[in-house]
């Protein structure tokens, strides 16, 4: 059985040290020279500070996966990665593997995965990088292209925008599945907003609350997220608090919008939006 989450820091040192282990061994031992080697969770952030699971990635040139045995080079011809966990008596360790091809076309892309895989790439360690790989990935995971932001958060604030409303209306009598799945899909959909406002990525979920409260419109509606929680439990004030806030976040998360995009047909009428028949 693993145990709680602990402190991040430790845990670092123990992935870093399946890393080298890792490398060490066949069939990786023979590729030293040619691969990349990322420390991914607990991802390098300040406020970080405990962490339940570790990631490593293995990158290497697809070129290379031919010649690795048949249970990593079939998954890897044929989707670009593989991913392993380990249960350890500290915590789970998923190494990973990609094809230096694969991985860059995922960070090519603006879909949550992509999104996600953008933080990632940019909050890791290298522990190995002979071809200075990561410098190359991180440049690709910072740059977007043209008119990409707002594709990226369109989505987010129409969905965001629908929990809010309809968290507004079943808060005062809740059934609670109901309220715990809109509750669910508003804290989710503001943090990635606040994120990719905020950056042009966002988190995995086990760090997309505590990363958005590093963000201006997550530190805006902090109090409001964290009420989130007791107010499901049935506590009546948080209760009220959640009821009373929604308006304000919705106001608040528009006004944010509109500082960085304008004033989108989108933003105008976001129950309209959501009914567009895609083109």
């Amino acid at each position: 059985m693993n145990e709680a989450p602990g402190n991040a820091a430790a845990l670092r040192e123990q992935v870093r040290e399946r890393g080298r282990l890792l490398l060490d061994a066949p069939p990786w031992s023979e590729l030293r020279g040619r691969l990349t080697l990322l420390l991914v969770e607990p991802p390098d952030a300040p406020w970080v500070e405990t962490a339940a699971a570790g990631a490593l990635w293995v990158v290497i040139e697809a070129a290379e996966a031919r010649a690795l045995p048949a249970a990593l080079r079939e998954p890897l011809q044929r989707d670009g990665s593989t991913h392993k966990r380990e249960e350890t008596a500290a915590a789970p360790i998923t190494v990973s593997t990609f094809t230096l091809e694969h991985l860059a076309a995922v960070l090519d892309g603006v879909g949550r995965r992509s999104l996600e895989v953008r933080w990632s790439v940019r909050h890791a360690q290298p522990l190995h990088d002979p071809l200075r790989r990561l410098e190359q990935l991180v440049t690709t995971a910072t740059r977007l292209p043209e008119e990409a932001l707002e594709r990226m958060v369109r989505p987010l604030y129409l969905q965001a925008y629908e929990a809010v409303e309809t968290l507004a209306a079943i808060a005062n009598a809740p059934a609670r599945a109901s309220a715990l799945i809109t509750a669910s899909e508003a804290a989710g959909a503001l943090a990635r907003l606040a994120c990719v406002l905020e950056s042009g990525c966002h988190p995995p979920a086990s760090w997309l609350l505590p990363a958005a409260g590093e963000t201006e419109l997550g530190g805006r509606i902090r109090s409001w997220l964290d009420d989130l929680v007791p107010a499901l439990g049935g506590a009546p004030a948080a209760t009220r608090r959640v009821v009373d806030g929604c308006a304000s976040v919705a106001q608040t998360t528009a006004a944010t919008l509109r500082l960085r995009l304008g004033n989108p047909s989108w933003l105008q009428s976001p129950q309209a939006a959501a009914l567009r028949v895609p083109r």
